[in-house]
């Protein structure tokens, strides 16, 4: 009876309660009700997990049982893998190579509320600051870039090439939606500058994840956010990877030295903003 409660609270409030943000500054932001962001995912189908079990199966061409069946089993063949076939020193060619890894993405995808307060927040903050061009760095089956593009956004998929952005761009033509897609030497190559990059759960799967941020910070225009949050409190997955103690204070570290205002630190997302004079 209680789980049923709780279920039924927050349906309720996914549906009709606007959630206020307040910036580490003191500015208070309203979002709108978390059912707009998930809708901004839905197709053909009533509701989010209707439409990646949909998806899923369109996809394959698997039956509904079969989909299922993998769902539940994705997370352990993913493990076994990872753990036994691949080099953690090497971590891309797992990415490159596992061919239902959009799979195990499509699980986390439906599993986790927060995936979608924090895409509430970066969809608020981007029409607070009138932002424009948005890069997703480690974009994965596309959830982030799936909103911003149906929001108008001009949107950048960074991931690298393999049967996950397959999936992802077979998503984004699917919805007739105009998604560049790059691979991040590609994104590191071009002299294009965006307004927001945003990389949700991506560092931690990174050799040497530190190395990324000048990068962000050279393709960011002066006054653009970065939205990011890396989990390097390795919680048992063999996906994320070991890294000293201290990673996360250097994480900070590097945007204190580069002048950066951090905006927000909540809800597993921190927001830094870019100086204008940089």
């Amino acid at each position: 009876m209680k789980t049923l409660k709780s279920y039924y609270l927050k349906h309720i409030e996914n549906k009709f309660v606007k959630k206020k943000i307040t910036l580490l500054d003191g500015t208070l932001l309203k979002c709108p009700p978390l059912e707009h962001i998930y809708r901004l995912q839905t197709q053909n189908q009533k509701n989010h997990e209707s439409e990646i079990l949909s998806e899923l199966g369109e996809y394959t061409s698997f039956p509904r049982t079969k989909v299922l069946e993998l769902l539940n089993q994705i997370d352990e063949n993913v493990e076994t893998c990872f753990s036994n076939k691949y080099d953690k020193n090497a971590p891309e060619k797992f990415y490159r190579e596992f061919q239902f890894y959009y799979f195990h993405l499509a699980k986390t995808d439906l599993r986790f509320r927060h995936y979608y307060v924090r895409l509430n927040i970066l969809l608020t903050l981007a029409h607070h600051f009138k932002l424009r061009s948005v890069a997703d760095f480690g974009a994965g089956i596309g959830r982030e870039c799936t909103a911003t593009a149906s929001k108008g956004f001009d949107t950048t998929h960074i991931d690298l090439p393999g049967p996950l952005r397959d999936f992802a761009q077979w998503r984004y033509k699917r919805r007739n939606l105009t998604v560049q897609c790059q691979s991040p030497e590609e994104f590191k190559k071009d002299n294009t500058q965006f307004d927001l990059i945003m990389s949700f759960d991506v560092l931690e799967h990174m050799v040497n994840p530190l190395e990324t941020l000048p990068m962000w910070d050279k393709k960011l225009k002066p006054g653009g956010l970065i939205i990011t949050y890396p989990d390097f409190h390795n919680d048992g997955t063999a996906l994320h990877l070991d890294y000293d103690k201290d990673i996360i204070q250097k994480f900070h570290d590097f945007f204190d030295s580069n002048n950066y205002k951090k905006l927000f630190d909540r809800k597993m997302c921190y927001v830094f903003r870019k100086p204008l004079a940089h």
